[in-house]
């Protein structure tokens, strides 16, 4: 789909492919959580809970999408009060 073969991918020699084959996988990862936000006021409150964990999920998109193909090779972060507030504003509700 980005024009890389696994082989390039998986030498890591190529940054501009890695860039392309980041941004493909943040960009479908992207529209895959903007699809959940659009339904999640559908789920219903007994089992809202359970996707809790998706709460910090467009953080670290946005984080893995400023480090592009270093993020083959980086773990992409976000400040742990940062991801905490995430999580406090989801279980209440307001994220």
């Amino acid at each position: 789909a980005v024009g890389v073969s696994h082989e390039v991918l998986l030498s890591g020699q190529d940054r501009e492919a890695l860039d392309r084959v980041v941004a493909a996988m943040a960009a479908l990862a992207q529209e895959h959580l903007g699809e959940f936000n659009r339904i999640k006021a559908e789920i219903p409150r007994s089992i809202a809970l359970a996707f809790l964990p998706l709460a910090p999920v467009g953080a670290y998109l946005k984080a893995i999408s400023r480090l592009q193909g270093r993020a083959a090779e980086q773990v992409a972060e976000i400040t742990p009060l940062y991801r905490q507030w995430l999580f406090l504003r989801a279980g209440l509700g307001r994220a």
